[in-house]
């Protein structure tokens, strides 16, 4: 987790390598699926309204996402994990990465967030809808 905020601090909006600003968001994944198995956390949404983690999704939105010429080329997963970070933190933006995934939705992270028993791809959906419909209310 450090390594991934320190990293992230050192890389330049737009640049190159700032596809690696999405590191954090798998960190945060991880993190919050070890500590759900281990019973640390039970209610999920406030794992996801930390400033700190806030501060990595926007990083990786605002300088990583905005800046990409055709977001539809980049990998699925680290837009997969864009969209997830934004919706669950209750960030902007995700109804743009949702354009970009198009219909390709990636096994992580929402089988790794969702509960037991439920299908990920119906969480991939409703995270999208919930999305597209912020979008339509801020018009």
């Amino acid at each position: 987790m450090d390594f991934t905020r320190w990293l992230a601090s050192q890389l330049k909006p737009g640049s190159s390598e700032s596809v690696l600003l999405a590191l954090p968001l798998y960190a945060y994944v991880e993190v919050f699926r070890l500590r759900r198995v281990g019973g640390q956390i039970a209610a999920g949404l406030r794992y996801w309204q930390d400033e700190q983690i806030h501060h990595y999704v926007a990083l990786a939105r605002d300088a990583w996402f905005a800046y990409l010429p055709d977001p539809t080329e980049s990998s699925l997963l680290d837009l997969n994990h864009l969209a997830f970070a934004l919706t669950a933190c209750g960030l902007p933006g995700a109804a743009d990465v949702f354009d970009a995934i198009g219909p390709f939705a990636t096994p992580a992270p929402w089988r790794q967030m969702g509960e037991a028993g439920r299908y990920w791809q119906d969480d991939f959906v409703r995270a999208r809808d919930y999305a597209a419909k912020g979008r339509l209310s801020r018009r």
